[in-house]
């Protein structure tokens, strides 16, 4: 076994001193370094001569985003030409003859061969991370430099890209013997990728995920780290599959017929995982739409049906991981001249109503159907009802905004302050998070009980609004900052907000936050900040 990872390790060598001795190389190694770094520097540091804004290096992550990126762009140019020109080599210059007279099989050989082409790959992408970070701590915003980020997208964006595109390229310049004619195969192949697949469904098809949403946030870390590992699974179990294929390509006397048998039944896996790791990507989004287009009907069928008023809710919060626990006691009153039939409350269909009791602690009954609780009970004209309701469970962030279409709702770019989408950044939406760390709920992911939906689905520009009196109640803050409306009050671990005029609406958010008051003619505005970078600005 020894013996092995020092056949393997020696032809690494061997491959990387081969292409260090390139004049390619060299000449790409510059262009490389100088164009990315030369671009950032123009376009996010001192250099830029009012090309950009400060929106381009706001974030952590803009600048070791946009470095990473690029890199990941052109290193298939780099595989294309320099990597797997060892095939040509092989096949004409005869340059590993020295290892081809003796007894390494293909396995060997060949993982020796692409492990020297990883490593030369991921040395120009250190040097272009260690160039990125130059620019950073030089013209990058004061305390938004983090090195873990460049990191996290080493693995995340550039790696999944380069085992793709260099088991892409094996496959085809083993298949094909013109070399000539394979390199332009190749670059059809990624002129394809990169015009045509960028948004196909939601970029399954895209090797450089340019429509995840990859920005980076202190607070909450990527916006949907699901889809990211699904996406870029799929391009490195496929490359992984495709280099394993190029090893069974290789026709040498070495191995034994079995051996390349078992090595191209891996390679099939492999691509076969990869390619169910895309229907699993895809049908995430098609999950999403499916429940939307289901809620939008029954947003409809109860658009028309009268809508009691919520007098008073007072709302109590709990939460444990991202499950959150909550009791709602409402106050609903029939301002209608009518006898008001089964009143109807809207709450998220993620949450599942666990209890529902009246004043004298009888269980009323109700019917579920998605968003909407039927509550089954008839109230005659200024007539009231207490309610205690209790729920629990999980936001589903796909009740939010039935209003947008399906390609609005998963659009994931940034759109600037001019409304123009940005052209790299890509920070995805986030409509609600319940998590140990950061917690922000808004009114349209329904996380309480409301008897007006907060978008009007038959006419989104008409909107209604029922305005009560809340009070809310927030448990186990911890060491956490609760933000909400109205007056604050923290006793016991429990942070109370109460307001004395009916609100429309109710949001919370719960953090690690920095309280910062300042009095302006007796009134007292707070600013509450969280992030590293924004504690250096607003300092």
């Amino acid at each position: 076994m020894r013996k092995t990872f020092d056949n393997i390790r020696l032809i690494a060598r061997y491959e990387r001193r081969l292409i260090a001795r390139g004049k390619l190389f060299w000449i790409f190694m510059i262009c490389v370094l100088v164009g990315i770094t030369g671009f950032q520097w123009l376009w996010q540091g001192g250099g830029r001569w009012g090309i950009s804004s400060w929106a381009e290096v706001a974030l952590p992550s803009y600048i070791p985003y946009l470095n990473a990126w690029l890199y990941s762009l052109v290193q298939g140019i780099m595989v294309i030409f320099v990597g797997v020109d060892f095939v040509r080599r092989d096949r004409r210059l005869e340059t590993n003859v020295v290892f081809l007279s003796r007894p390494v099989t293909n396995t060997i050989y060949q993982t020796g061969k692409v492990l020297g082409i990883l490593e030369v790959c991921l040395l120009m992408n250190v040097l272009t991370m260690a160039c990125g970070m130059g620019v950073h701590l030089l013209f990058g915003e004061p305390g938004t430099f983090q090195p873990g980020i460049y990191l996290i997208y080493m693995v995340v964006l550039t790696i999944p890209s380069l085992i793709f595109v260099l088991g892409l390229g094996l496959i085809i310049v083993n298949q094909i013997k013109n070399h000539a004619l394979a390199i332009l195969v190749l670059f059809a192949l990624l002129g394809a990728f990169y015009f045509g697949t960028g948004e196909i469904l939601w970029g399954v098809f895209d090797p450089w995920g340019r429509a995840l949403p990859l920005l980076f946030s202190d607070v909450t870390g990527l916006a949907k780290p699901a889809w990211t590992v699904l996406q870029r699974g799929i391009f490195m179990l496929s490359g992984i599959g495709f280099i394993l294929l190029a090893v069974g390509m290789m026709k040498r006397l070495s191995d034994r017929s079995r051996v390349i048998r078992i090595i191209r039944g891996f390679g099939i896996v492999f691509i076969l995982a990869g390619v169910f790791d895309g229907f699993l990507y895809v049908g995430k989004f098609q999950g999403i739409n499916a429940r939307r287009e289901m809620y939008r009907e029954v947003f409809q069928k109860y658009a028309g049906v009268d809508n009691v008023h919520v007098k008073t809710h007072d709302i109590r919060f709990r939460q444990a991981g991202e499950r959150m626990y909550v009791t709602s006691e409402l106050v609903l009153e029939n301002e209608r001249t009518n006898r008001l039939k089964n009143p109807i409350l809207y709450l998220n269909p993620g949450l599942q109503v666990t209890s529902l009791r009246d004043r004298e602690e009888n269980t009323v009954p109700f019917t579920r159907e998605g968003q909407v609780v039927i509550v089954d009970r008839e109230l005659d004209s200024g007539e009231e009802l207490n309610l205690r309701m209790e729920y629990e469970g999980f936001i589903d962030e796909a009740v939010c905004y039935p209003d947008f279409t399906d390609k609005e709702f998963h659009d994931t770019r940034l759109v600037l302050f001019s409304r123009r989408p940005h052209q790299f950044f890509r920070h995805g939406w986030c409509y609600a998070r319940v998590g140990d760390d950061y917690t922000f709920l808004v009114p349209e992911c329904l996380w309480y009980p409301v008897s007006v939906p907060t978008v009007n689905i038959l006419s989104p520009l008409t909107r209604r609004y029922d305005f009560t009196r809340y009070t809310l109640h927030v448990e186990n803050v911890g060491e956490r900052t609760a933000i909400s409306q109205g007056n604050m009050n923290v006793k016991e671990n429990v942070a109370s907000f109460e307001n004395r005029n009916p609100l429309p609406r109710l949001s919370l958010s719960l953090g690690h936050y920095e309280k910062k008051s300042i009095v302006l003619d007796s009134l007292e505005m707070d600013i509450f900040r969280g992030m590293i970078f924004l504690n250096e600005i607003i300092r």
